[in-house]
């Protein structure tokens, strides 16, 4: 089964119809099948390459989910909420102070395969069980943090300004220090600044970087990956070029099981851009939608995304007091009878 000279996959197979698995970079085409040396046009077919699943009634700043059973944890400045897959709130935790169990600037959350989770809370690393039981905090002033699938914990946006590196820094999941990796340069003529950090399955780590001048020229402005073991291995997914009055920017990133790319565009306002644009495995952009709107697929300043085991995606659509689920979807086609 072709389609542009690509390779499509049959996935199930019946006497009126067979559902075929289309590649990410397949948006339009022909389906022919050839049996026996017989080809069968199945005709033409023109992909939808997201579909709505759900909305939920939750709200935050930023958001992740645990990939063994897509329980939902959200933050905001000062509490952390746990809901189940259906949104559902199981349990919230904080207050504002300066205790273990209160917060005082949350600025990012990130789950381990525990299901123990970190925030970065005014200067600090904190760490909890599910259940919200206070284990461990560290001092650290990051703007966000990631996990890998050894529980070794990741934060960036430390800076230091002797070498006038960003770097991110590596810790194991009692908090001792491991390594820091400088990753950019502060220099005279960027503006680019850490924003937002996340892994892959491959512990590939994923960061992006925005730009604090909306009309500056800085390749830098972009979302880039780095190998932790081997810091020469980099590779940039997309780089935003802001000139004249373009002012959108890489914020939240998300990375599914197939290394698929997912990432908020918008200014600092949240009144421009409100796009996610999805790249695939080779960093090429497969779609992009979105814009700004309270209907299904539009975002009012989104500002976290996430992926579940079902490579569902998450958009935390935070002016819109809500989450849109959304998805990658399978494409069906009638059968084609030959007589």
């Amino acid at each position: 089964v072709q389609t542009c000279a690509l390779p499509i996959y049959i996935l199930t197979w019946s006497n009126t119809s067979i559902t075929f698995k289309v590649p990410l970079n397949a948006t339009s085409g022909k389906i022919i099948l050839n049996i026996n040396n017989l080809q069968i046009d199945c005709g033409d077919f023109d992909v939808t390459l997201v579909d709505f699943v759900k909305q939920l009634n939750i709200t935050g700043n930023r958001i992740a989910i645990n990939k063994t059973n897509n329980n939902i944890y959200t933050c905001n400045s000062n509490y952390i909420y746990k809901y189940d897959y259906n949104g559902n709130l199981i349990k919230q935790w904080g207050g504002q102070s300066s205790g273990n169990w209160q917060f005082t600037q949350i600025k990012d959350i990130a789950l381990d395969n525990q299901e123990n989770f970190y925030v970065t809370d005014s200067g600090y690393i904190k760490k909890y069980d599910a259940n919200g039981n206070f284990i461990i905090k560290w001092e650290d002033s990051s703007i966000s943090l990631t996990t890998d699938s050894n529980n070794n914990v990741y934060t960036m946006y430390s800076y230091d300004g002797t070498t006038g590196y960003y770097y991110i820094s590596m810790y194991d999941s009692s908090g001792n220090f491991n390594k820091k990796i400088g990753f950019y340069r502060y220099g005279s003529s960027s503006f680019a600044y850490p924003y937002n950090l996340r892994i892959n399955s491959s512990n590939i780590l994923y960061f992006s970087l925005c730009s604090s001048v909306s009309s500056a020229y800085d390749p830098s402005n972009s979302v880039q990956t780095i190998n932790p073991y081997n810091v020469s291995e980099k590779s940039s997914i997309k780089e935003f070029y802001l000139q004249d009055y373009s002012s959108i920017r890489p914020y939240c990133i998300a990375v599914d099981a197939n290394n698929n790319t997912y990432i908020v565009e918008k200014d600092s306002s949240g009144n421009q851009g409100n796009y996610i644009e999805i790249f695939n495995s080779a960093n090429t952009s497969i779609t992009k939608f979105g814009g700004i709107g309270t209907e299904i697929g539009k975002f009012k300043s989104p500002e976290g995304i996430a992926v579940d085991s079902l490579n569902n995606f998450y958009v935390l659509d935070t002016g819109n007091n809500r989450v849109q689920v959304f998805k990658i979807p399978w494409l069906k086609f009638n059968w084609v009878h030959i007589t």
